[in-house]
């Protein structure tokens, strides 16, 4: 499940990054950043081609342009959070994604990019809000609708395990084998309410049936 959940992972964040400063809508006002966002897509052709440290450099450098507006500014904000996150460093990514919310709050792939870097935290409540929250902004939005389902489906799986953890722990007493007891997840109220057997080799035939 977790190898799934980081092909998911991976393939939003190739979704949700390069493309940020060509989704935006242009303004009188996007000709006074050009030599940042030049410099934005020099460091997205790195990224691409897997160079993360060397795109996070450059993403630097473009976001000290100062004549950037807010929105491009926020979209190479977006995108280095994204760089940040495949060098391991999630904590750098969320604060270069919460400076995006700030200066353009509506913009989508940020909150589903933050959401991701959550999770890497441990933190899939906050990490769901935020897909949803992306989805609110772009209903059509793939990569929320996967990152959020994927998430589902792993709190579902682990809600599952519950009972067969607590199983197994008497599977072990009894002589079974822990991937044993994942197959039968109502054997702890049959054990609790079924009479004691007569002898070891009646205990082992009840259970291999179940």
């Amino acid at each position: 499940m977790r190898s799934t959940t980081s092909q998911v992972c991976v393939l939003a964040l190739r979704a949700c990054f390069g493309m940020a400063l060509f989704l935006l809508p242009m303004n009188p006002a996007a000709a006074a950043g050009e030599a940042g966002i030049r410099k934005a897509q020099e460091a997205a052709a790195a990224l691409t081609k897997g160079n993360a440290e060397q795109a996070v450099a450059v993403y630097t450098e473009a976001l000290q342009d100062q004549t950037l507006p807010n929105d491009r500014r926020a979209a190479i904000l977006n995108d280095r959070g994204v760089a940040q996150n495949k060098l391991g460093q999630p904590r750098l990514a969320i604060d270069d994604y919460n400076r995006a919310v700030q200066l353009f709050a509506e913009y989508a792939p940020v909150y589903n990019n933050r959401g991701i870097a959550l999770l890497r935290l441990g933190l899939p409540q906050e990490a769901i809000r935020d897909f949803d929250r992306a989805l609110a902004l772009a209903p059509g939005f793939a990569p929320a609708y996967s990152n959020r389902a994927s998430r589902r489906a792993r709190h579902l799986s682990a809600a599952a395990a519950r009972p067969c953890s607590r199983q197994g722990a008497l599977m072990r007493r009894s002589g079974i084998s822990h991937a044993r007891s994942q197959t039968m997840p109502a054997l702890p109220r049959a054990i609790a309410g079924a009479p004691r057997p007569a002898s070891k080799s009646s205990t082992s035939t009840r259970l291999s049936r179940t």
